[in-house]
């Protein structure tokens, strides 16, 4: 599910792209069948479609017509994230080792140093990418590498939620329970241990926590069941 500039939502099916229109989703009439959507992001009056097989393909919402905009190269496998940075980048998680960046120039592998199973994309207020997924904790993927900035207890652990407060406090709901980052420092907040945080959200006073064992506020003045 996505939101375009116009503040519409989207979802992306397996073959049909639907619009959310009144309080029902409407088909996206496509040209022709671009195969499995995997994901989808926005750029304009365009919606890119991430089809595994063929790569990226936009799709101009006034005349509907489909252009490819990147191909993989032989033997890249392309996974089912898509996001598209501030600086026009467009970012895909591959297999367990690498994303893919698609740059004017083309794809090409980013690779780390350790499994990543990216699964979610998040990109703070500054441009900072973050990574997580299946058993991998935290990442922060920059111009050249990949960096794991988690303690060493989060790093094997999985991260369900990323969420950037007013401050710029960075807020992470993992299978384990709650943790902040702030100036290379994961605070863990110890009354949500064990429970796993599927959606985090901000709230006037404080941030806003759906665990598996009830929703939290947390705040300056403590943590409190809703």
């Amino acid at each position: 599910i996505r939101e375009d500039a116009q503040g519409r939502l989207w979802v992306a099916g397996e073959k049909l792209l639907f619009r959310l229109e009144g309080d029902e989703f409407r088909p996206q009439p496509l040209p022709e069948p671009p195969g499995n959507i995997a994901d989808i992001a926005f750029q304009g009056n365009a919606v890119l479609l991430l089809i595994r097989k063929l790569g990226v393909i936009s799709m101009d919402l006034t005349t509907g017509v489909m252009s490819p905009v990147r191909r993989p190269p032989p033997g890249l496998d392309l996974g089912s994230f898509l996001h598209l940075d501030r600086s026009g980048t467009l970012w895909i998680t591959g297999n367990d080792t690498y994303m893919v960046r698609a740059a004017a120039n083309g794809m090409e592998p980013f690779k780390s140093i350790a499994p990543l199973f990216p699964d979610v994309l998040f990109e703070d207020r500054e441009g900072n990418l973050w990574a997580s997924g299946l058993a991998s904790g935290l990442t922060q993927i920059s111009d050249t590498a990949f960096r794991n900035l988690t303690s060493p207890e989060a790093r094997r652990d999985t991260a369900w939620a990323l969420l950037e407060d007013r401050s710029g406090t960075l807020w992470i709901g993992f299978e384990a329970g709650l943790a902040s980052y702030r100036d290379g420092v994961v605070k863990w907040i110890p009354q949500l241990a064990g429970r796993r945080v599927a959606t985090l959200m901000e709230h006037p006073a404080g941030v806003v926590a759906d665990t598996s064992k009830g929703t939290y506020l947390v705040g300056p003045a403590g943590v409190r069941l809703l």
